[in-house]
């Protein structure tokens, strides 16, 4: 699938950094693909926090991907920080 601008939510923004809120029905992976945010460019900065729902279809993943990369042409975040990795009850 693509990236769907009207999933990303800003959720707060101070001190020159933003966090956002994102859901999907793509894989993690998916969304970790160089230039996956393309279209939101303008609005994501490197170090910016992206909170995520992702694979909502399927097997949900929760976490936390972080902006590495933005120099205006290309767009990337890290692999995500699973939030639900352990849970060990």
């Amino acid at each position: 699938m693509a990236f769907d601008s009207t999933k990303l939510t800003r959720i707060a923004h101070g001190n020159g950094m933003t966090q956002w809120f994102y859901k999907t029905d793509d894989l993690a992976a998916d969304v970790d693909t160089l230039d996956y945010f393309l279209e939101a460019i303008k609005y994501l900065n490197q170090g910016d926090f992206i909170f995520a729902h992702c694979d909502l279809a399927g097997t949900p993943q929760y976490g936390l991907f972080v902006v590495v990369q933005n120099d205006g042409t290309n767009i990337d975040v890290a692999d995500i920080n699973d939030f639900a990795a352990v849970n060990t009850d």
